[in-house]
C-alpha cells in the first residue's frame, strides 16, 4: 500500500494529462540546437508540415482560450521541440476516437503523446517512451475503500472514456466487470453520480476534469497497478526517419525546462485558467505571493463548519473558503474557538477572517464582509411532545436555551424579555439541554438544527415555526468577514468570489445540505413514480439482536440499522412501519413472501444469494471468537478443531464455519444470549459470532467470564435485503443510503457501539521458562564462585 500511495504522489506530479500523462524522460544537459545528421536534416526540409493530433478531452494537455487558440502543455512541448529543431510541427484537436482515425488514415501524420500499444504498432512507429501512464478507478466516496482494483469490480457497470483503447483492454482482461463505454469526462461523471455505473476507469485527467468543475461524490479509489502504458509520440509507419530526430529533440530537453513546464500547467494550470476569471492587480499578486497562507477563524456549526474526528475542517463555508483559495493560490489555515475570542484575536492580528458572522453595527467598524451570503432560516425547536410552545410568543415565561457568544442572543433577550435563558456551552449542548427537558426550547438555523438532531440522536425534537425578529426580516449570514487592516485579502476573496457562478456555489451546497429537490435528482422518474405509489414501506427486524437492531421495552425498534432507517424516510419521503420477527429463519420466509418489504440488517450469503437483492454494504463488523477468560489466546480458528463451538443459528459464521471448516463441532443457539450461556455452561468451548453484537450481549447477561480470545477472517457486512422481484426497490435504497454522509455513519456508530477488550495470554509456559532460566543462572553464579576459590 505505502508503495502504491508513493508511486500515485510521484506521478501525480511528473505524468501530464493525456491518456494517463506525457512528460519527458530526463535529460542530462541542455542542448538548445539538436545535433542532426545531414540526411535528418533533409528529411525534415522535404517534410515541412508535420501534424500531431491530439484532444480537448484530456486537459490539461491541451487547452482553447476564448480566441481558439491552443494553449497547454502539449503545445507549450512542441513549441520547445519546434525551436530546437527549427521545425513547424503543428497540433490538431478534435474528438480523440476522429483524431485516431485520421492519423491511421494518414490525413494527418500521428499522435501527440499516445500510449505505445500492440494494438497500434501496425499503424504507428513510436519515439522511445517519454514516460509512463497510468489508470485509476474512480468510484463514490461510500465505496473508496471497497473498489481497489478491477477484481473488486466484477459484477458491477463500469465505466470507461470511448476511443480510449487502453481502458477498454484493463476492462476486457475482467469479462465479469460490465464495461459501459461513455463519450466523455462529463458524461463519465454524470454517470458516477447519477449512479448509473458504478465506478469508472480511467487518467488522471478525470480526477483534474473534476476538480476543475468542482464535481463532489466521488474520487480516486486506487491505481490500477497492472496498468502502467508507455506514452510516447505515434509518427505514421512510412516516416521511420522522424522517430530518431524527435528521439534527438526529446534528449536535448533538460530536467529544469520539463519540471519549469510542469509547475505552469500541472500546478499552476487550475490557476492559470482562474486567473482569466479573477483579475487580480500587481499588488494583490505580489500579497498572495507574500502570504501565501491566512487564518480564518471558525465557530463550531454544523453542517456549515465544524471539524471531522481526525481534526479537518469541513462543511458548507469551509467548502466555500477552499475552493475560493484555490482560485487565487491561497491556502485557508483554520482556527476554531468563541467568537469572542477570534474576534479579539482578529484585532491582535493573530487571525485575519472569520467566518459565517452576520453583520452588526459593531462589527461594520472592524471588519468587511463577504457579499455573498445565505439567509438565515430561522426555526423554534421545541420537544415533540410539548404543546405549548407553537410560536416565539409562546416562550412567555419559560426557559430559552441558548450560548454563549451566540449572534442571535441579543435579539433573543430584546424579544423575549420575560423567558428564562439556560445559558449553554455551544449550539449542540443547546439542544441537548431542550432535549433533556432543561429548557423548553431553542432558536437555531434549521438546516443545523436538523444535522445536530440527527447526528446526536436527539429524536424527541421537532420544529415548532419559522422565526423571525422584529426589525431583521431579512437577517443572514455572511460568507466571512475580513478585518479591516488586511484590505488586499477582502478585495482577493471578493474576486475570487465573483468569478463562481451559482452553478459552481449549488454543487457545494447540495454536498452537505439535500432538499426534495436534490434528492429528487438521484432519483429516475420510473423510481419516483414507485415512490409515490409505495408511501409505506414495513421492515422486519430482530428484537434481540442489539446494538444492530432491537426493541426497547415498548417494544419500538432501536439500533443502528433503526438509524439508517430513519434517515431514509427523509430521503426518499415515505414511511416505514416496523414489524419485529423473533428468528432469522422466519424473517427470511416472510421477506421472500413479500409480506415485508425489506430487512434492515441482513448478511448476503451464497445461499441468500439465490434468494434475495441486496444493498451494497453500510456497516462493516468482524467476526470474533469468545471464550473463557481461563482459557488460553485462541488466536485463529484452527484451535476449535474438535470442540463445540457455539454458533447463531442460520446467521453468517453459522453458514461460514459449516463450509469452511467441518472440522468444526457446531452447536446452533437460537439467539446469541444461550450462544454464551452454552460457553458459561461449559456445553460449549467457544462461542463464533459478530463482535459489536456479542460483546454487548456479554454486558447485558453480565457473564463477564467471557471474552474475546481469537479473531476470524469473516467479517459481517450488513446491507439491506428485499425479495428477488423487487429490483427497483433495491436501487432505491442504495440510492437513498449513498445520500446518508460519512461524518453521520460514524456519529451513528460511535453512538451505539462501545467496546472494550483486551488480549488474554496463557503465561504458563513463560512463567515455567523464567524459573528454568532462573535456576540455571543461579547454578552459573555459583560455579563461577567455586572456580574463584
Amino acid at each position: 500500500m505505502t508503495q502504491r500511495f508513493l508511486q500515485n504522489v510521484l506521478f501525480r506530479l511528473l505524468i501530464l494529462f493525456c491518456l494517463g500523462g506525457i512528460c519527458p524522460a530526463p535529460a542530462w544537459a541542455e542542448n538548445n540546437s539538436v545535433s542532426l545528421t545531414p540526411e535528418e536534416q533533409q528529411w525534415l526540409k522535404d517534410h515541412p508540415d508535420i501534424i500531431l493530433g491530439s484532444s480537448l478531452d484530456f486537459p490539461p494537455a491541451v487547452f482553447e482560450d476564448g480566441q481558439g487558440n491552443l494553449t497547454g502543455v502539449l503545445p507549450e512541448y512542441i513549441s520547445e521541440l519546434n525551436r530546437r529543431l527549427d521545425t513547424n510541427i503543428q497540433l490538431k484537436v478534435g474528438p480523440w476516437p476522429e483524431i485516431v482515425d485520421q492519423a491511421k488514415n494518414r490525413d494527418i501524420d500521428g499522435l501527440a503523446s499516445s500510449l505505445s500499444m500492440e494494438s497500434r504498432s501496425q499503424d504507428f512507429n513510436f519515439t522511445r517512451p517519454l514516460t509512463h501512464g497510468f489508470f485509476y478507478i474512480y468510484t463514490y466516496l461510500q465505496r473508496l475503500k471497497d473498489f481497489q482494483n478491477l477484481t473488486d469490480l466484477h459484477g458491477k457497470r463500469v465505466g470507461y472514456q470511448k476511443g480510449v483503447q487502453r481502458s477498454k483492454e484493463l476492462l476486457n482482461r475482467h469479462p465479469q466487470v460490465t464495461a459501459v463505454p461513455l463519450p466523455d469526462l462529463e458524461s463519465m461523471a454524470t454517470a458516477l453520480v447519477n449512479r448509473e455505473v458504478d465506478a469508472l476507469v480511467a487518467g488522471d485527467n478525470l480526477d483534474y476534469w473534476r476538480k476543475q468543475h468542482l464535481m463532489t461524490g466521488f474520487e480516486q479509489a486506487g491505481m490500477i497497478e497492472d496498468s502502467k502504458t508507455e506514452v510516447a509520440f505515434s509518427i505514421r509507419r512510412d516516416w521511420p526517419e522522424l522517430i530518431p530526430i524527435l528521439n534527438k529533440a526529446i534528449d536535448s530537453i533538460s530536467q529544469e525546462t520539463v519540471h519549469s513546464m510542469l509547475r505552469q500547467w500541472l500546478a499552476g494550470a487550475h490557476a492559470q485558467e482562474q486567473q482569466e476569471l479573477v483579475q487580480l492587480t500587481p499588488t494583490e499578486r505580489q500579497w498572495i505571493k507574500d502570504n501565501p497562507v491566512f487564518t480564518i477563524g471558525a465557530v463550531d456549526l454544523p453542517p456549515f463548519i465544524f471539524q471531522e474526528p481526525e481534526g479537518r475542517v469541513t462543511g458548507v463555508f469551509a467548502d466555500y473558503i477552499r475552493t475560493l483559495s484555490d482560485k487565487v493560490g491561497l491556502k485557508p489555515k483554520f482556527k476554531f474557538s468563541t467568537v469572542s475570542d477570534l474576534t479579539e484575536k482578529a484585532r491582535n492580528h493573530e487571525i485575519e477572517a472569520i467566518m459565517a458572522m452576520f453583520k452588526t453595527p459593531d462589527r461594520v467598524r472592524e471588519f468587511n464582509f463577504s457579499d455573498r451570503k445565505s439567509k438565515l432560516n430561522l426555526v423554534l425547536f421545541a420537544r415533540t411532545d410539548d404543546e405549548r410552545i407553537s410560536d416565539l410568543d409562546s416562550l412567555s415565561g419559560l426557559r430559552v436555551a441558548s450560548f454563549k457568544d451566540y449572534g442571535l442572543h441579543p435579539l433573543l433577550e430584546q424579544q423575549l424579555s420575560d423567558v428564562e435563558f439556560v445559558m449553554t456551552k455551544d449550539p449542540v449542548q443547546m439542544l441537548r439541554a431542550v432535549s433533556l427537558g432543561e429548557a423548553d426550547g431553542a432558536v437555531q438555523e434549521v438546516s443545523s438544527g436538523q444535522y445536530i438532531i440527527r447526528n446526536n440522536f436527539l429524536n424527541n425534537l421537532a420544529v415548532k415555526n419559522y422565526v423571525e425578529f422584529t426589525g431583521f426580516a431579512d437577517l443572514q449570514a455572511h460568507l466571512y468577514m475580513v478585518h479591516i487592516e488586511f484590505p488586499k485579502l477582502y478585495s482577493i476573496l471578493e474576486k475570487a468570489s465573483q468569478s463562481m457562478t451559482e452553478a459552481q456555489w449549488g454543487n457545494i451546497w447540495e454536498r452537505w445540505i439535500s432538499t426534495d429537490k436534490n434528492v429528487l435528482k438521484i432519483f429516475s422518474r420510473e423510481e419516483q413514480e414507485w415512490l409515490q405509489n409505495n408511501q409505506t414501506l414495513v421492515f422486519g427486524f430482530n428484537p434481540l439482536w442489539a446494538p444492530i437492531e432491537f426493541a426497547d421495552p415498548n417494544g419500538n425498534p432501536q439500533g443502528i440499522s433503526y438509524e439508517y432507517i430513519k434517515r431514509l424516510e427523509g430521503i426518499l419521503n415515505v414511511r416505514f412501519d416496523p414489524q419485529a420477527i423473533s428468528t432469522w429463519s422466519e424473517a427470511q420466509q416472510q421477506l421472500e413472501e413479500n409480506q415485508i418489504a425489506l430487512l434492515p440488517a441482513a448478511f448476503e450469503t451464497l445461499e441468500m444469494q439465490d434468494r434475495f437483492l441486496f444493498t451494497e454494504p453500510f456497516l462493516s463488523i468482524p467476526v470474533s471468537i469468545f471464550s473463557d477468560t481461563e482459557a488460553a489466546y485462541l488466536g485463529g480458528i484452527s484451535s476449535l478443531y474438535g470442540k463445540k463451538v457455539a454458533v447463531l443459528q442460520g446467521h453468517g459464521a453459522h453458514q461460514w464455519l459449516k463450509q469452511d471448516h467441518p472440522e468444526l463441532d457446531l452447536v446452533p443457539a437460537p439467539n446469541i444470549e444461550e450462544g454464551l450461556r452454552l460457553v458459561a455452561r461449559n456445553q460449549a468451548y467457544a462461542f463464533v459470532g459478530n463482535q459489536v453484537v456479542t460483546s454487548y450481549y456479554i454486558g447485558q447477561t453480565g457473564l463477564t467470564s467471557i471474552r474475546v480470545a481469537g479473531e476470524t477472517p469473516y467479517v459481517s457486512r450488513m446491507r439491506m435485503a428485499v425479495s428477488k422481484d423487487q429490483p427497483m426497490l433495491r436501487d432505491i435504497l442504495q440510492k437513498g443510503l449513498e445520500r446518508i454522509p460519512q461524518a453521520e455513519r460514524e456519529s451513528i456508530y460511535s453512538q451505539w457501539v462501545s467496546i472494550q477488550y483486551t488480549h488474554a495470554m496463557d503465561y504458563t509456559l513463560l512463567w515455567q521458562i523464567l524459573a528454568l532460566v532462573s535456576v540455571l543462572f543461579a547454578a552459573f553464579v555459583y560455579w563461577n564462585r567455586r572456580l574463584a576459590r
